[in-house]
């Protein structure tokens, strides 16, 4: 499939999520305001780390290799099993954790407040939300976009009905539930997928683990788990040092910032990890990457810049009818927010790079050495800025998270530069 049809049909899920993700976010701002956000944060870090365990982070070496063994029904059939194995293993121990431990994760994330039984219900439906990773691995590795977009798009209309029915009704607590319920949704709808793909056979879901495959997989977990764990922290620092520093309001409002970038970062993202894990995974001669790379950095780049220019130039407009007046105070954020985003997702380009040539070593240097800066940075500016600080961290942080990977791959820029620039001497 080819990057315009793959970029319409991921990209048309995208646009619904991000559109039902804004409805929702509208939702929550007005009936749980900044400190209820600043709550949502602190549960889907929580929840995000024990879903990396449950899945062992295993989803983008499930795109990896079902794309490059789907021809080969055995291969095929042991990297499913293996998958379908140690998810859910890792979700009946992430289960058993969860009722281990709720009081105290209740305790640790939100004080005084009670909230232990969101984390129970968070520990009855894990299971469910873990094995959205092999569904949607699966439906991506096989290349069936299109009925991995659908697939999709139904779930994030489930999820926009039961969230809003959940806020409305229960505020805060239907909120911090409702925010780990779409996983649920996709697992949900990938079974009909699979049914219809005539793909929900037993002997590709049977629990067997196979060692040589789980090794390949895990090893890729491994590099996702430590980046995932290290971002989920930063934020957690972040936040907590936030809401220390200046409060908890103010802790809300960079929630509210951060997850607006994550909703409509969303959008190319997802586009980026339907079509170039597979493709990048599939390419071995070094001249067709240079081509892949440069028709990337000529795709991505403009478009994540006229989406960026955009949201700032309605930066008003967003407050006003995606958030509530109490957010007023965000408008600051914008401008640093935006051109960090824009570093970000260039750095992504070569970040997905090093996913698909399994360059761990590189990669974790990369991403924790950003990790480590943003934290630094914020410290500091926010102590000499305040609010305003956070967002100029971000941006700082951002374009060193960008030269770090332009060194990186210095050489694979040197021939990409080298496929643009004109060379008038060959005409002599």
């Amino acid at each position: 499939m080819n990057f315009y049809k793959t970029s319409f049909l991921s990209g048309l899920y995208s646009v619904i999520n991000l559109m039902t993700g804004l409805v929702i976010t509208k939702l929550t701002a007005s009936l749980i305001g900044p400190i209820g956000t600043a709550f949502i944060g602190k549960f889907s870090n929580i929840s995000g780390w024990i879903l990396l365990f449950s899945t062992a982070s295993i989803a983008t070496g499930i795109v990896k290799y079902v794309a490059q063994y789907k021809e080969d029904p055995v291969q095929l059939k042991k990297i499913i099993n293996t998958s379908f194995g140690i998810i859910l293993i890792g979700s009946v121990i992430g289960s058993a954790f969860v009722f281990c431990t709720y009081h105290y994760l209740n305790i640790w994330a939100f004080g005084e407040y009670n909230f232990r039984n969101v984390f129970l219900l968070f520990g009855v439906f894990l299971l469910g939300i873990s094995s959205q990773a092999l569904f949607t691995g699966i439906l991506n590795g096989l290349g069936e976009i299109k009925m991995l977009s659908y697939m999709n798009i139904a779930a994030a209309l489930l999820n926009l009905v039961f969230t809003s029915y959940f806020v409305y009704q229960y505020k805060i607590a239907g909120a911090l539930f409702s925010n780990s319920m779409y996983g649920v949704f996709v697992s949900c709808a990938g079974i009909v997928a699979f049914k219809r793909l005539n793909l929900l056979n037993l002997q590709y879901f049977n629990p067997k683990i196979d060692f040589t495959v789980a090794k390949k997989l895990i090893r890729y977990g491994m590099f996702t788990a430590i980046t995932a764990t290290s971002w989920m922290l930063s934020m957690y620092i972040i936040r907590e040092f936030v809401q220390k520093q200046l409060s908890t309001t103010d802790a809300g409002i960079w929630q509210a910032m951060f997850s607006l970038s994550e909703r409509y970062l969303a959008v190319i993202t997802t586009i980026m990890i339907v079509y170039f894990i597979p493709r990048l995974s599939a390419i071995e001669d070094t001249q067709e990457l240079v081509h892949e790379m440069r028709k990337s950095f000529k795709r991505i780049v403009p478009l994540i810049i006229l989406i960026t220019g955009t949201i700032w130039i309605c930066k008003d407009l967003i407050i006003s009818i995606l958030l509530a007046e109490s957010f007023r105070p965000m408008r600051q954020l914008f401008t640093f927010q935006m051109l960090g985003d824009v570093f970000r997702v260039t750095a992504m380009i070569m970040a997905y790079l090093i996913a698909s040539k399994a360059m761990f070593r590189s990669g974790l240097k990369a991403d924790l050495s950003f990790h480590l800066v943003l934290i630094t940075s914020t410290y500091f500016m926010v102590k000499a800025y305040g609010l305003i600080g956070v967002s100029y961290a971000y941006a700082m942080s951002t374009f060193i998270y960008l030269l770090i990977y332009m060194y990186t791959f210095k050489d694979l820029i040197v021939l990409i530069k080298k496929s643009v620039i004109p060379k008038p001497w060959l005409n002599r």
